[in-house]
């Protein structure tokens, strides 16, 4: 383990590892949000949305039998005065009550037929949303302010970056540690030494995650020390709404979903250590390593095989787990109701055990790595 530790931190290049994951993490976190949907731009689009009420209620006043329609178009007139009265107050805590106001008079009038051209669906969620911030008491944060608390930006790199632009770096490091060893000759050293072939094999294979993993940890870490520096930390209760499978729109807290996104990343980057590993002990070609995990990343990130994979398979296979943000957000793109979060950390749990011995069975009947 110690040959195999120095070996690593002798070879300059591998600092790469540890520059590359902190680009990879601070630099879409410190791209400013678009000023293209502005707190200004929001407020006119509010007061235009009234006065074309107010002309809608101007058509409707005279007409008899449009009185239950002219009476829902009042109310929802005076909801958008309440709105755009927070906004000259600055007033989060009114505005957030008149925005919920609005939405669930709007969602009255969907169900009374006096309102059409909007999704009933969206609009529950619009509420539910409204009212999440408001029972949690929890301030929203919007695309158009100029600072946003780190959590918020992380979730943002979350969303903005798939978890297979990771992935793909982690194999390209693992394929270039792997197959640089045979080439410079130090597997020829390590066949030699008076240890078993089996525990010099596991020793590469857990000193190189290591080193991979904390590179991850620590970059990470370090990138969330200069956002938090630079802005705040934010709420880590911040909700993330999506639809489950029980088609049953709910929350997350920033949280829970930030700790199981890099569980999951720990989980993937061992997983990949000893594939790779096992690849490599056949194949020293670094291109052909690439490739193979390039098509796979592939496969996950953009269901080539669209519907050609059934449930009952693609839940054992490790490309239905591989983009991360689907797998917690349960909208993977197979709609399978296996591939969850827990299903994935057993997967992949099972998946290394199982490569471990598979790895351990092969160097021990070849008697050299």
């Amino acid at each position: 383990m110690k040959f195999e530790f120095k070996r690593l931190f002798n070879n300059p290049r591998l600092l790469i590892v540890l520059i590359g994951f902190f680009i990879l993490f601070i630099f879409p976190t410190m791209i400013s949000p678009s000023n293209s949907f502005s707190k200004e731009h929001m407020y006119q689009e509010l007061k235009n949305q009234l006065i074309a009420g107010e002309n809608s209620a101007l058509d409707l006043k005279d007409i008899p039998e449009a009185n239950h329609t002219y009476e829902a178009v009042l109310r929802s007139n005076k909801a958008l005065e309440n709105i755009l009265n927070a906004y000259d107050k600055n007033s989060y805590s009114l505005l957030i009550e008149s925005e919920l106001e609005y939405e669930q008079l709007m969602k009255d009038r969907i169900l009374s037929g006096t309102l059409s051209g909007l999704d009933i669906g969206e609009q529950t969620k619009r509420i539910y949303q409204l009212e999440t911030f408001q029972t949690q008491n929890i301030t929203r944060i919007d695309s158009f302010q100029s600072t946003i608390p780190a959590v918020n930006r992380f979730l943002r790199l979350i969303e903005i970056i798939p978890s297979t632009i990771f992935l793909i770096f982690i194999v390209i490091i693992f394929a270039y540690i792997y197959t640089s060893n045979k080439k410079k000759g130090s597997i020829d050293i390590l066949n030699i030494l008076p240890i078993k072939v089996w525990k010099v094999s596991f020793n590469s294979i857990f000193a190189n995650s290591s080193y991979v993993i904390v590179s991850l940890i620590v970059s990470l870490a370090i990138s969330i020390g200069v956002v938090t520096t630079i802005n705040t930390l934010g709420n880590l209760e911040y909700p993330i709404f999506y639809t489950s499978f029980q088609n049953i729109y709910t929350h997350m807290p920033a949280i829970e979903f930030l700790m199981k996104f890099f569980i999951l990343m720990l989980l993937l980057t061992f997983f990949i250590s000893l594939t790779i590993y096992l690849v490599n002990l056949f194949s020293t070609n670094f291109i052909f390593i690439i490739l193979i995990f390039g098509v796979l990343l592939a496969f996950s990130d953009y269901n080539m095989l669209g519907s050609a994979i059934p449930d009952s398979i693609i839940q054992y296979l490790p490309v239905g787990y591989f983009n991360i943000q689907d797998v917690l957000l349960e909208s993977n793109r197979w709609q399978s109701e296996h591939i969850l979060w827990s299903n994935a950390v057993l997967y992949f749990s099972i998946a290394s055990l199982l490569l471990l011995t598979i790895i351990s069975l092969i160097v021990n009947k070849r008697k050299k790595l």
